[in-house]
């Protein structure tokens, strides 16, 4: 299947909702709650604080999905841009097909050349993102968060 990377639209965040209620279930938005949680990311991403990318195919169907989170962190007195990645998926029947993958490296292209060298993220499968690069660090001795520098 060929696809190729971008970021979403603001017309296509209902798409992008939709795909992250099929890829975890147990964290869907709920009817009620669709509207509201369009309108907070569409200001989230005029104000720049998230960008969101969506993996399409040949129809131009989103098969998946990654939240960018831009913000500043203290690191050893020091304030340093961040971005949070959050929220990856990939739609099922499109499993298998390296799309994680390529989307990562896309989303951390995006964040060098925002000159943001550093990321983080909390990692569903930590073996995965240690193929990327990522370690590991456990500073609360409860969960894995895992950075890239």
């Amino acid at each position: 299947m060929k696809y190729h990377i971008r970021e979403v639209k603001n017309e296509e965040l209902k798409e992008y909702i939709k795909l992250g209620n099929r890829v975890y279930p147990r964290f869907a938005i709920k009817s009620e709650e669709f509207d509201k949680a369009i309108e907070r990311m569409t200001e989230s991403i005029n104000k720049k604080r998230i960008i969101c990318i969506g993996a399409y195919d040949e129809n131009e169907k989103i098969v998946g999905r990654v939240l960018i989170i831009s913000f500043l962190m203290n690191f050893r007195g020091k304030i340093i841009k961040m971005g949070g990645i959050g929220g990856v998926g990939v739609d099922l029947p499109n499993k298998k097909q390296h799309i994680c993958n390529d989307m990562l490296k896309y989303s951390l292209e995006l964040l060098q050349n925002s000159d943001t060298y550093c990321s983080a993220l909390h990692p569903f499968r930590p073996d995965f993102y240690k193929r990327m690069g990522y370690g590991l660090l456990n500073p609360l001795q409860i969960s894995y968060t895992i950075i890239k520098i």
